[in-house]
């Protein structure tokens, strides 16, 4: 007996049919289990339960802005954020162990400062971002070490630089 189009097809057919009814029953059964945890949803109990994995852990970046009244009110910034907060004009100046409560020798963060005058900045300098930038101890080891890797990588480092 040879397989036709037709023999294909019905079998995809029929199939496909099959594997439907079965997803339907295994989604029915996930719903109908009791739930051993103890939690209803709405006053019923459910048997089918889903974990979400933490935002950071999923890429994706939460963002989130503190005022310079919530600083002054002591806000805390939280851990996976990216932070965009403004320090009170009354501070004149402050160190990293005071803005971050305690040494960040081992976290990798950086920062960014923009004027109090931004657009007088911006219109001196054409190419570059018109404030200052800051990079903790180990994000400065870790651009170091890149920087050192790749000067060995390139091809140009043991000659001692292109030829002109």
């Amino acid at each position: 007996m040879s397989l036709t189009h037709h023999h294909i097809r019905r079998t995809s057919g029929w199939l496909s049919i099959a594997l439907g009814c079965a997803l339907f029953g295994l989604i029915t059964l996930g719903f109908s289990l009791p739930n051993t945890s103890g939690d209803s949803f709405m006053g019923a109990e459910q048997g089918l339960q889903a974990r979400l994995l933490p935002a950071h852990k999923r890429n994706i970046v939460l963002r989130q802005s503190i005022r310079a009244d919530q600083i002054e009110a002591g806000a805390t910034v939280p851990a996976h954020t990216h932070v965009l907060f403004w320090i009170p004009e009354s501070v004149e100046s402050i160190t990293l162990p005071v803005l971050f409560g305690h040494e960040q020798n081992e976290k990798r963060f950086w920062g960014y400062c923009f004027p109090d005058d931004i657009e007088a900045v911006a219109a001196r300098r054409n190419s570059q971002l018109p404030g200052d930038i800051f990079l903790s101890p180990a994000e400065q080891k870790a651009m170091e070490a890149l920087q050192r890797a790749r000067r060995r990588r390139s091809p140009h480092a043991a000659s001692g630089g292109p030829r002109p």
